[in-house]
C-alpha cells in the first residue's frame, strides 16, 4: 500500500504561530522537535513534512486518522539523515495486525509545499490455526490471492 500527502508550509507555520507549544506537543515527538528546531536551519518545512509523513503513512495503514494519534507515527532518521518512521501505541497495533514488516518514508519539500510518500513493506507470512507461522513467500500463490489472505482485499 502506497500513502501520499502534501501539505502547504505556510499553514502548519500559520497554526504553529497561532496555537504553538500545544500545537508542536500534540502533533510532534519531543525528538522530531528537538530536529526541527535545534538541527535544522528550516523549521517550518521541516515541520511540515513531518505532518506530511504522518498523514502519508495512516493513509498507507488504511485507517486514515481514525484510531490513531499524531504521536503514533514518528518520524526518526538514521545516523546519514534518511528518514524512518517508527510506530507507536495504536499505529504499532494496526500495524502488526496487517502484517507490515517495514514502512519506507520519502520526504521532500519546496519553499512553499511539503510532500511525503510512504510505501508498505508486508512480511510474507500467515499464521496458521495452530499459531505457527506459514510462509507464503515461496508458495505459487498470486500477489492478489496473498492479499486477500491477509484480508486487504
Amino acid at each position: 500500500m502506497v500513502g501520499l500527502d502534501l501539505v502547504e508550509i505556510s499553514r502548519i507555520q500559520a497554526v504553529t504561530e497561532k496555537y504553538g507549544i500545544r500545537f508542536l506537543q500534540r502533533v510532534y515527538t519531543s525528538q522530531e522537535l528537538e530536529y526541527c528546531f535545534k538541527e535544522s536551519k528550516r523549521i517550518y518545512p521541516e515541520l511540515s513534512a513531518r505532518f506530511a509523513a504522518k498523514e502519508a503513512v495512516v493513509k498507507s495503514l488504511g485507517t486514515g486518522m481514525r484510531g490513531v494519534t499524531w504521536k503514533d507515527v514518528e518520524v526518526v532518521r538514521n545516523a546519514l539523515g534518511k528518514p524512518g518512521i517508527v510506530l507507536h501505541e495504536r499505529a504499532k497495533g494496526i500495524a502488526d495486525q496487517l502484517g507490515i514488516k517495514q514502512i519506507h518514508i520519502s520526504l521532500s519539500h519546496t519553499e512553499s509545499v511539503a510532500a511525503a510518500v510512504a510505501l508498505i513493506e508486508y512480511n510474507l507470512y500467515n499464521i496458521a490455526e495452530d499459531g505457527e507461522l506459514e510462509s507464503i513467500e515461496d508458495d505459487t500463490e498470486t500477489d492478489e490471492t496473498a492479499l486477500h489472505i491477509r484480508g486487504l482485499q
